[in-house]
């Protein structure tokens, strides 16, 4: 059972409204989905990428703390996002 902080910080991220400011961002978002994430509920991407209209969710296979657990395929999916949304290098 997870300790009375992890339990705070938790409840705390549920009552972030970040609607007006992700709909007002214009860049690129890369979302990792946790595919077995037991702390974030998958609507949350699902709301990220209606509000967000540059955002991408990618699900990872693993657990919540996907950058701790599964850190190389966190890794290629990121070098994968910022390949596809890179702008095409200048001619010299």
């Amino acid at each position: 059972m997870p300790d009375m902080r992890e339990r705070l910080r938790c409840q705390a991220a549920l009552r972030v409204e970040a609607d007006a400011t992700l709909s007002s961002l214009d860049v690129p978002i890369l979302y990792l989905q946790a595919a077995h994430d037991r702390v974030v509920a998958a609507a949350a991407a699902r709301r990220i990428a209606a509000v967000a209209r540059r955002a991408c969710v990618k699900q990872v296979a693993g657990p919540h703390f996907l950058l701790q657990v599964v850190p190389a395929a966190c890794a290629r999916e990121a070098r994968r996002f910022i390949h596809d949304h890179s702008p095409p290098e200048a001619d010299h």
